[in-house]
């Protein structure tokens, strides 16, 4: 999300810009490339530049529902907010500590995925998506902030035990490259789909089912800009 003060090298942090022009043009890009994908429900940060955005993706999807999340907004940086960005400065102690964001967005994160996961089997919930290849019954878009990602992707494939205390265990491809930055409108995007590990089905037909369901994720990809590549830069085979 490119505001104006972003253009400008400015940390935003809290700060509550709108979008600048060019941010504007990016989101425009990314809802046409993102048109087919049917989205079921929307979340976007609380900030103007990440609900503007949210709302020219969802132009194609008159129907969906946009949900306004405090928990999905930047880390907030304290009295460097407006300030001119200096690579190598140190965060005051008013910034927002690494520990207060990760407790946010996983608390965001652990509500969306407890409110899909199933309470039956999956034999009894066609449309819960039960393997990886499963398109399911629909796609969530989330407009959130780089370091909010970050943050996340932190958290779910963190070795730390204490960290494991989360609604989802994430698997990273080895062909998914995460040490890309995210620049705006990039997407991200993953997968999530539910496993039975509660036992045999009550039935006696030997089958999985009735049991708990655990949901499994897979990064699909990582900060892609595809949408932002202008017809005139596209190599000529």
């Amino acid at each position: 999300m490119t505001a104006i003060r972003n253009d400008q090298n400015i940390v935003q942090g809290h700060l509550d810009p709108p979008l600048s022009p060019l941010g504007k043009t990016q989101a425009m890009k990314l809802a046409e490339h993102l048109q087919l994908v049917p989205f079921s429900e929307a979340w976007t940060s609380d900030l103007a530049r990440a609900e503007e955005t949210a709302k020219v993706l969802l132009t194609f999807h008159p129907r969906v529902s946009l949900n306004i999340d405090p928990r999905l907004r930047s880390r907030g940086m304290g009295s460097l907010q407006g300030k001119k960005w200096q690579d190598g400065v140190e965060y005051p102690a008013d910034v927002e500590s690494d520990q207060i964001l990760s407790t946010r967005l996983k608390e965001w994160l652990d509500n969306l995925i407890t409110y899909h996961t199933p309470v039956t089997s999956p034999a009894g919930t066609p449309r819960t998506p039960i393997s990886p290849a499963d398109p399911g019954s629909g796609t969530v878009l989330a407009v959130t902030h780089e370091e909010c990602l970050l943050s996340l992707l932190r958290l779910l494939t963190s070795s730390n035990k204490d960290n494991h205390n989360h609604a989802l265990q994430l698997h990273v491809p080895q062909t998914v490259d995460t040490s890309l930055r995210l620049g705006n409108t990039a997407m991200t995007i993953v997968r999530v789909w539910w496993e039975d590990v509660g036992g045999l089905s009550p039935f006696g037909d030997g089958q999985l089912g009735m049991g708990k369901m655990e949901p499994r994720g897979r990064l699909e990809a990582w900060g892609v800009e595809d949408h932002l590549i202008d017809d005139t830069e596209q190599p000529v085979e």
